[in-house]
């Protein structure tokens, strides 16, 4: 704990005590899990409606003594459609006791920062938004020839600054819920979302809307689908150079179902998402 000593007056120092810190979440045993007594989810996501037209950023760049030349970029957000099924989005499962969960172990992600904007690397392959179990470890890289920064709000709140490429830091997800981040350096478009769960009933889903979880303790839970919104509602500014420092989207969409899993048996779900869900309203 840190104090602040201030003189007033002629009556001594004033103490003034910083607030205690927000203490991490601690893992919770999985003392109650039974094989025996789980089920499965299998799920697809669907596009309901017309493909929208998700305009791309543009990103002016320059060299010095070459004139201003613009770059489009996919806009991070934009759905990603196939044979009618929605392959940008992120299932999760709300109201499971832990300590029935089947065990998970910790993972290590990487949310590099590059000239495109910021992706979170898993074992596999490249998110926008990815899921993790409590306790894992997250590396934050500046891939950007130069000065790149990442900075996070949400259930953790950091920023970090590194002088050039290939540099980074590491920092433990040590919080439910989520996190968002982006750039600290500039690249006004770039968002990810981490999601860190104490249980492992979260998926991406697959290029066709898949998705699918086993050994989930019986019982009857929330399912949620997530997906960012691609408007933009807003931006802040550089308070040195007043150019645009950070776009803020518009609030991310979820929608839900119950779903009820029995023992040995498998709960199928349809749910679907449409240009309805993203109007922007008043």
């Amino acid at each position: 704990m840190f104090v602040l000593l201030a003189a007033v007056g002629c009556d001594g120092p004033l103490k003034v005590e910083a607030p205690e810190r927000v203490r991490p979440h601690e893992r919770v045993a999985n003392d109650r899990y039974d094989p025996a007594r789980s089920g499965t989810i299998t799920g697809i996501v669907r596009w309901n409606g017309p493909v929208p037209v998700v305009e791309p950023v543009s990103v002016v760049g320059f060299r010095l003594g070459e004139p201003l030349v613009a770059r489009p970029l996919p806009n991070p957000n934009a759905p990603r459609i196939a044979n009618g099924g929605l392959g940008s989005a992120f299932v999760r499962l709300e109201g499971v006791d832990p300590r029935r969960a089947k065990p998970m172990s910790p993972v290590s992600v990487e949310v590099g920062l590059d000239a495109d904007g910021i992706m979170i690397a898993g074992a596999v392959s490249r998110h926008r938004v990815l899921g993790v179990p409590l306790g894992s470890e997250i590396r934050l890289v500046n891939r950007i020839a130069g000065i790149g920064g990442i900075r996070a709000r949400g259930a953790e709140f950091y920023s970090h600054l590194f002088p050039e490429t290939d540099r980074g830091t590491t920092r433990g997800a040590s919080r439910r819920g989520w996190t968002t981040f982006s750039s600290a350096s500039g690249q006004f478009w770039a968002v990810a979302d981490l999601f860190v769960a104490e249980h492992p009933y979260f998926a991406n889903t697959d290029s066709d809307g898949r998705f699918r979880f086993e050994d989930v303790p019986d019982g009857e839970y929330e399912l949620v689908v997530w997906h960012p919104h691609w408007r933009v509602a807003g931006h802040e500014l550089d308070p040195e150079s007043g150019v645009v420092a950070r776009w803020k989207y518009q609030p991310a969409v979820e929608i839900r179902t119950t779903v009820r899993v029995g023992i040995g048996s498998i709960a199928n779900v349809a749910m679907a998402m449409g240009p309805a869900d993203f109007e922007v309203r008043p």
